[in-house]
């Protein structure tokens, strides 16, 4: 009786989620798009309201109390971390006047969350001195969306914000900087304890104060420790790339009680973010399609909640710092999977309904100047569209910025009933660097709380010492997560949803073709090993039976191209600078014959115009409006991206092959197309 109580509570409140005030937002003030001075809002549909509500909406995330990060110290010297100069060496955009709500010194996108009640004693197991000290129930510092989906382009001395973009941060170091800065104050290298003390406790500095202060900053440095191991790499991410993916599945292995993954693999398949505009309209999201919208029934845009983007956002912040835990209550054992957590359902729902408004950027022809999609070069004609039409348009359906209520079904082969579509393709045909959906697929790790449990409640695989994979055990933490918020969710929709969601069964390996060598040039075995797996298993489903092609999570997706100029740089991994070089072919391959001669490292100069650049600096200070991303030159503040680890080897995770449509253009019909892209 209580559990259809809860049941039918968690429905009537996500029916209420679809409030009039989403309207509001969107009638209070018109959509801005005006330039003020230097810096330019584009418009996108937002409303200033809408806008800032994106920036500072809390979804849970708890990172450290947010007065102990604005009292911490950069690792070297007694600046401070928040320091605006120090942060935007990460990438991260400095909030303007009224952008920032929690505090003006934090970047954009990072946000306090505050839980003053009870409720925030979450993982008191990790952290008893701060819950006993009533730390949980601070203010404590996480990210919100808008950390990973806001950017900012320069050109010629503007400076253009877009909303939904790729961040150009650098999450990796700045995460990595952070842990080293709370050690060394822990340590009290150079006196800093001291002076983090002093700031944190103010009039209530004394000894005893001091001590309790010092080993509640000890729990946190050792929870930080403990994560940051299961993420350790020698993958170089840079700015604008994170294994997203990786983080989340060893965040589970993290909060399993475990502690251990069973297999090698590492987080070493760094992604770029994707672009989120048009997200609650397709059917499958992520480049691999791992997660599925599924129940959206949106009639308008104050819509009814989607429930397949309330599963896989609430899998996004478990894996960006929220509290959650996992051990079962003893005492109601036939009790579905329960859990604790600092996940804000309602919030999830808001950013999520917003994003349903949010258009794609526009070219702004009066900064850029306007495209020239044809053109004629010595009585030919150079026709970008038609050439869009017989290269692009199969897997690329055309979406205009503001259609923004199109349903994007999932397609793996042509359906000329789909007139607009997301096109997976395997990664077979795909043939980008496959790290990324072969690391997903393959993560397990020990089930520790998770052992005996099913991957959805009472039904699906078996988590246990032989079913152990990771996303099976990241999908039932999910939806324990949303069960626990008294209603979130219908226990039968969510069941629905979540099977699209995550986990497919490891079935037994078939015998690879012994004339194909998997990763040609690359020593390390444990990566090619891995990749043998993945493509040599066969695609099976949940029961044992042949795997049907839109449950493959060993994919890519091919999604509209509308503000494809603002995404740089492409492919998955960020491998290719320009949408101008992603029309030149790759010399690398993930899989060839035996008797294949792999390409070595050359300069350059020696690609130039030839082949897509294997190694390249990104100034994402200047803006390459020509051939369409961001200058490949070395400057302050630069990043390099390197393909090769050595003059033979090159590095999986940093592969620039596949995708080799239009590689066979001449330079006018590249130039043609490229400038039709512009126009999306």
């Amino acid at each position: 009786m209580m559990l259809i109580f809860r049941a039918a509570a968690l429905s009537l409140a996500l029916g209420c989620f679809a409030s009039p005030a989403f309207a509001q937002d969107l009638a209070d003030d018109p959509a801005v798009g005006a330039c003020d001075g230097d810096f330019c809002y584009l418009d996108q549909g937002w409303t200033t309201t809408l806008r800032n509500k994106w920036y500072n909406e809390s979804q849970g995330s708890r990172l450290l109390p947010l007065a102990w990060m604005r009292a911490l110290e950069q690792p070297a010297g007694r600046g401070k971390f928040l320091d605006p100069a120090y942060m935007s060496g990460f990438g991260y955009l400095t909030a303007r006047a009224g952008e920032q709500n929690s505090d003006p010194a934090l970047p954009l996108g990072l946000v306090a969350d505050l839980e003053a009640s009870k409720k925030a004693n979450i993982m008191c197991g990790a952290f008893p001195e701060i819950c006993k000290g009533g730390v949980m129930r601070e203010a404590w510092l996480g990210m919100t969306c808008a950390a990973c989906h806001t950017t900012e382009i320069v050109h010629n001395g503007k400076k253009l914000r877009i909303d939904g973009a790729p961040t150009h941060a650098d999450f990796y170091e700045f995460l990595t900087a952070l842990n080293v800065s709370l050690r060394v104050t822990a340590n009290d290298e150079d006196g800093k304890f001291g002076r983090f003390a002093n700031a944190v406790l103010g009039a209530d500095d004394t000894p005893s104060a001091r001590a309790r202060l010092k080993a509640q900053l000890d729990e946190l440095v050792a929870w930080q420790n403990f994560v940051e191991n299961f993420n350790k790499t020698e993958a170089v991410y840079g700015p604008a790339r994170l294994d997203a993916q990786g983080y989340i599945l060893n965040k589970i292995v993290a909060i399993s009680g475990s502690g251990q993954t069973t297999d090698d693999t590492p987080a070493d398949a760094p992604s770029s973010y994707p672009f989120v505009w048009n997200t609650s309209q397709q059917q499958k999201i992520q480049w691999n399609g791992i997660a599925a919208n599924q129940n959206y029934e949106k009639t308008d845009r104050s819509g009814v909640a989607d429930y397949g983007a309330m599963v896989r956002n609430t899998s996004e912040v478990i894996g960006v710092f929220a509290h959650i835990e996992t051990k079962k209550k003893p005492w109601i054992p036939f009790w579905p999977d329960s859990y604790k957590s600092s996940v804000r359902d309602r919030s999830l729902d808001d950013l999520e309904r917003w994003l349903t408004a949010l258009e794609s950027p526009r070219w702004p022809a009066a900064l850029f100047g306007e495209p020239e999609p044809v053109f004629t070069v010595n009585g030919e004609t150079h026709d970008g569209a038609t050439l869009y039409a017989e290269h692009c348009a199969s897997c690329h359906a055309l979406l205009a910025a503001d259609e923004i209520n199109t349903p994007l079904p999932a397609i793996f082969e042509d359906d000329p009933s789909a007139a607009k579509f997301i096109r997976m393709s395997t990664i077979e045909e795909m043939q980008t660097d496959l790290l990324l959906a072969c690391n997903t697929y393959l993560h397990e790790s020990e089930p520790g709380n998770f052992n005996g449990r099913k991957t959805f409640w009472i039904k699906g695989a078996a988590i246990n010492g032989e079913e152990n994979k990771t996303a099976n055990m990241l999908t039932n933490a999910t939806l324990g997560a949303l069960l626990n918020k008294a209603g979130s969710i219908i226990k039968r929709r969510i069941e629905d949803v979540a099977v699209a969601v995550f986990g497919r069964r490891r079935p037994v390996l078939a015998g690879p073709p012994e004339e194909i060598v998997y990763l040609p040039g690359v020593t390390d075995m444990s990566a090619k090993r891995r990749v043998e797996a993945c493509l040599t298993e066969p695609h099976m489903d949940e029961n044992g039976g042949p795997e049907k092609p839109a449950a493959n999570i060993r994919a890519y997706k091919a999604r509209p191209l509308n503000g494809i100029w603002a995404t740089a740089p492409y492919l998955h991994n960020g491998s290719v600078p320009t949408l101008h070089d992603l029309l030149l072919p790759s010399r690398v391959r993930n899989t060839a014959p035996a008797d294949w001669t792999p390409p070595q490292r050359v300069a350059p100069s020696v690609l130039a115009g030839k082949f897509r650049p294997e190694e390249f600096y990104l100034d994402f200070s200047k803006f390459d409006t020509e051939r369409v991303g961001f200058a490949q030159q070395q400057a302050p503040g630069a990043f390099k991206f390197e393909m090769w680890k050595s003059a033979t080897e090159p590095i999986p995770g940093n592969y620039n092959s596949g995708h080799d449509y239009g590689v066979e253009l001449n330079d006018n019909d590249r130039k043609a197309l490229v400038e039709y892209l512009k126009t999306l």
